[in-house]
Formats: C-alpha cells, sequence, structure tokens
C-alpha cells in the first residue's frame, strides 16, 4: 500500500513538472502595413484605422475592410482637429476612443467622418500615467471586448492596475482593480484581460476577469510571429480575431478563434509556484513518518 502511495505521489510529482503552455498561432494579417503604432477596428461598420507614430496622432487612415487593411488599400484618410495619445484606441459605431492629454488621464472622442473630436474628459480616480514597460505614452489603454469598451491604467500607488468599463459618453459605469507589477502588453476579449509582464515577450501569463475580480496564473505561448515587440491589440468581435502589432516585424498578426483559443484551459505554469512545492514536499513527509509508524 505504501509503494503505491509513493507511487501515486511522484506521478503527481512528474505531471505537475511536465505541465506546458498552451500554444496561440499566429498568422500575418497585414504585412503591408509599417510605420502604424495605433490601429482600431469598428465592429458596427466594419472599418479599420490606422495611425503612424506610437506617441501623439494627427492623421487616421481608413480601411474599409479586412481585406483592405490586408492589401493596405486605404479608402481616405482623417485629419483630427486635436491629437490623440497611446496606441490603445477603440473605434465604435462610427467613433474612436483614445487618450486626449499627456499631462493627465483625460479621454476623449472623436468624430471618424469629419475628425472632430466632440468631447474630453477626466473620469477616473487615482489612475497614474504609469506606462506599459516599452514606455512612450502607454497609459490610458482603450480596449473593446465584443461588447464593452474599457480603459486600462495603473493607480497611483503603483502597486495594481484599474481597469475601467466605460460608455459612449467617456463616463466610467464600473471600476475593479488588480495586483500587478510591470506589464507589457494586454489583449481583451468577453469580459477577461490577458496580460504579459513584457512588450517582448511570447508569453500571455495571467488573466483578469472582469466579472469576478480575480487576477490568475495561466499559460498561453505565441507562436508564428518574427519579432516580438508587442506596440498594439484589438479585437475583431464580428470574426472574433484579435489583431497584434509586431512593431520590430512591421507587421500585424491576427488569432483566429480567439474566443475558442482564449477559454481553452491554460495551465498555471509550466514550473509549479512555491506553494505547490510546499505542499507536495509536506505529503511526502507524511507518507514517511506514516511508513516508520
Amino acid at each position: 500500500m505504501m509503494k503505491k502511495k509513493l507511487f501515486f505521489f511522484f506521478f503527481l510529482l512528474f505531471l505537475i513538472s511536465m505541465a506546458q503552455a498552451v500554444t496561440v498561432t499566429l498568422t500575418t494579417a497585414s504585412s503591408l502595413v509599417t510605420g502604424h503604432y495605433s490601429f482600431a477596428m469598428d465592429p458596427i461598420t466594419g472599418k479599420f484605422y490606422g495611425s503612424s507614430n506610437h506617441t501623439n496622432h494627427s492623421v487616421v487612415n481608413v480601411y474599409n475592410n479586412a481585406s483592405a487593411f490586408a492589401s493596405n488599400t486605404i479608402s481616405s484618410s482623417l485629419n483630427l482637429s486635436s491629437l490623440y495619445y497611446n496606441t490603445y484606441a477603440v473605434a465604435y459605431n462610427g467613433k474612436l476612443y483614445a487618450r486626449a492629454s499627456t499631462s493627465d488621464v483625460s479621454v476623449g472622442k472623436w468624430d471618424l467622418t469629419t475628425g472632430t473630436r466632440e468631447a474630453t474628459k477626466l473620469p477616473f480616480t487615482n489612475m497614474s500615467t504609469d506606462v506599459f514597460n516599452w514606455g512612450g505614452y502607454s497609459t490610458v489603454n482603450w480596449f473593446y471586448d465584443g461588447s464593452s469598451m474599457y480603459v486600462l491604467g495603473k493607480n497611483t500607488s503603483g502597486t495594481s492596475w484599474q481597469l475601467n468599463r466605460m460608455d459612449t459618453d467617456l463616463n466610467v459605469l464600473e471600476t475593479k482593480s488588480f495586483t500587478a507589477g510591470t506589464l507589457g502588453y494586454a489583449i481583451m476579449l468577453n469580459g477577461k484581460m490577458f496580460t504579459s509582464t513584457s512588450y517582448n515577450s511570447n508569453t500571455i501569463d495571467k488573466v483578469f476577469d472582469f466579472a469576478t475580480g480575480t487576477y490568475t496564473s495561466v499559460s498561453y505561448s505565441l507562436s508564428g510571429s518574427s519579432g516580438a515587440y508587442w506596440g498594439d491589440t484589438f479585437f475583431d468581435s464580428t470574426t472574433d480575431t484579435i489583431y497584434m502589432n509586431s512593431v520590430d516585424a512591421s507587421r500585424v498578426y491576427k488569432i483566429n478563434n480567439a474566443s475558442t483559443v482564449f477559454s481553452a484551459p491554460a495551465p498555471p505554469s509550466s514550473v509549479p509556484e512555491p506553494g505547490t512545492w510546499i505542499a507536495l514536499l509536506i505529503g511526502l513527509c507524511v507518507l514517511i513518518i506514516a511508513k516508520k509508524s
């Protein structure tokens, strides 16, 4: 009986140590769109938008659909009445939502037909101008998850991040916070935000569930890119596709069937956390003591 228990214990240890990341396959969405750092896709109109620069944006290129975006067929270029900042922006129902200032964390709304900025607001509480670790104006990050818009930023305490669910009038509907150190980029879909600790990492190691407020470990490994400098991501909910801009590869990659990919069970880590090792060691000690007694 004791031999069976020991065998089971070491088999369990083996399974934990062999846990591997879920591989996420990237394919090229566009290799012709070079120099652009900020992208968005409007799920209502089907149009794609891109603006070159990673700090401020005065001109937005318009692509009529995904095919036009892939072939870099620009239907028009829109001059904005005022700059927007950062790479993470959202396009929704003919409007652009983005950061509106570098001196604070105010946000704005632009009309994507006229280029006019229709509104600005400073709706956040205790949000700092801290950034993703690639630098630039990479705070006040806008996301669309398929049903709602969100803004991610770091709390002024410096020890946690806040994710704000927004309405189309730039109001905060709900705020949730989670404790994390450095973040490099994030992907948002279906109420969950998947994060990586560095802009140049192909590993996604945490997920924040907005509904439950929990931030847990996962392990997804991006595969298929020729570079890893992730400067922007956005979600096309109409085709269930995540787009990721690789700055050093000068191309945009996509993840097809994203909801299925990121709903697949992902092991917490390929290396057990300290608490797991402690529990296993305690179990081993119990088995040894039981054998001696």
